[in-house]
């Protein structure tokens, strides 16, 4: 797993937000319990971009969640149980979190748990997260750390992230007739889910162009104080 991607499955647009989640809720605790992919994916989407959507998770919605940790723990099982706010989940997350990460593979359950408990505040887990950022080349630092810190709204994750979508580097291109893309659009993805009032929506496919990016540089120079999702 390289990084954390969204994998969104398709929910009938509906104008009301407490019906959206209740639909949600509902395809979740309907899918089977070994094909919950696309259903977990959604529920970590609607919790990140509405954070006030938790308050709609019952008892027994907790409680699937709880079972799907306990029974696969894998970086979306783990993602899902902390947004949710299931408080069994949280000591194993916490332990998983401080273990060390191997030089070769320093993503996956490990990773995701350092994520959850860094966007709790943990500052050994942020400073952890930003030293091994710090050590990737370009492309993974881009396509891998960049799109993972969409999961921790905290001042010095947005500073990363800040620095990213202000810098004008490139990724390779796939063909020599396209240009590579810009590192700042992995930044404005990211930024689009941490920041309350960001000029830019969520886009999972990064399809920023540029004047959107020069947009997105422009708000974020003109505030004073930030508000987090």
């Amino acid at each position: 797993m390289a990084c954390l991607f969204f994998i969104i499955a398709t929910v009938p647009a509906v104008a009301d937000n407490q019906s959206r989640i209740q639909q949600i809720i509902s395809q979740y605790k309907s899918a089977p319990s070994d094909l919950k992919g696309a259903s977990t994916q959604n529920m970590i989407n609607e919790l990140l971009l509405n954070p006030s959507s938790r308050k709609a998770l019952d008892s027994s919605t907790k409680e699937m969640i709880e079972e799907q940790f306990n029974q696969n723990l894998e970086a979306e099982t783990i993602i899902l149980a902390s947004l949710a706010g299931v408080e069994s989940a949280q000591e194993k997350i916490k332990l998983l979190a401080a273990r060390p990460i191997p030089k070769e593979y320093w993503f996956g359950t490990d990773w995701a748990a350092r994520l959850m408990m860094a966007r709790l505040g943990d500052q050994v887990s942020l400073n952890n997260i930003l030293t091994i950022a710090n050590k990737q080349n370009l492309h993974a630092k881009s396509t891998t750390v960049t799109i993972d810190l969409k999961y921790v709204p905290q001042l010095t994750s947005l500073d990363f992230l800040k620095n990213q979508l202000f810098s004008d580097e490139r990724l390779e291109p796939i063909k020599d007739t396209v240009p590579g893309s810009l590192v700042a659009t992995y930044a404005a993805s990211s930024l689009a889910i941490i920041l309350q009032n960001f000029p830019l929506d969520y886009r999972e496919d990064f399809s920023y162009s540029d004047d959107e990016v020069i947009q997105a540089r422009e708000w974020m120079s003109q505030q004073t104080e930030w508000k987090f999702r």
